[in-house]
């Protein structure tokens, strides 16, 4: 992880039903930005959103490196839905 921001919204009361969503609007050379909410499941009201900018790595040579063409596929695939 390179960077990592929350904001939070509002508190999220015991028994409250909610939904998580995930996305990915950009992939870099060496990084990938990745956007997260959580809101209500019923009303659709936010309670935090975040983005986190994730930096490929390789553990072996300890180096970042290029964002696989393998994991650009498989985000984009699951981006689609």
């Amino acid at each position: 992880m390179a960077d990592i921001h929350i904001m939070y919204q509002a508190p999220v009361l015991w028994g409250t039903p909610l939904k998580a969503g995930t996305r990915t609007p950009k992939i870099g050379n060496k990084s990938i930005t990745i956007e997260q909410d959580l809101e209500n499941a019923d009303t659709g009201g936010l309670y935090a959103s975040g983005e986190v900018i994730a930096v490929a790595f390789d553990y072996t040579t300890r180096k970042t490196m290029s964002v696989p063409d393998e994991w650009r596929r498989k985000i984009l695939k699951f981006e689609e839905g």
